[in-house]
């Protein structure tokens, strides 16, 4: 799971949300998907949309996450995670979301199977993209004191 980016595309209509989104993240993402013989799910917490798959279209718009918004949209986005998880087993989950997109999701504890991998990806913004970009190629992450 990916945190959505405030910097978007500003194409008009609808685009994919993993092609919208056009934060540095998603720079790391797109350039690893187009390389990936087995890319990960990609699952997208948005602001505006709760959690959505990479593919789903979505317009332009401004929506910046706060903490009020992170709790009010866990009701919908916990029940969404659960029906991904059971989709199939999955032997790691990651999370590269900030402080505010955690709230959005606590209670995750209670979705994932036992034997299945959490990962925090950590990091303030820049380490953070270090340590996405470790995770999808499976090197080691990086930890900083202070780092949530």
């Amino acid at each position: 799971m990916i945190a959505c980016s405030a910097a978007k595309k500003k194409d008009a209509g609808l685009l994919s949300a993993r092609v919208r989104y056009d934060g540095p993240a998603f720079h790391v993402l797109r350039k690893y998907l187009r390389r990936a013989t087995e890319p990960p799910t990609v699952l997208i917490l948005s602001a505006k949309y709760g959690l959505i798959e990479a593919n789903h279209a979505i317009p332009d718009y401004d929506c910046r996450i706060t903490a009020a918004i992170a709790e009010s949209i866990r009701a919908d986005v916990l029940p969404d995670l659960a029906s991904h998880l059971g989709r199939k087993q999955y032997e790691e989950v990651a999370f590269c979301v900030g402080h505010d997109y955690q709230k959005a999701v606590e209670g995750y504890e209670t979705l994932v199977t036992s034997g299945t991998k959490v990962t925090f990806i950590p990091g303030g913004q820049g380490r953070r993209l270090r340590n996405l970009r470790a995770w999808l190629r499976r090197d080691q992450l990086t930890a900083h004191p202070g780092d949530s």
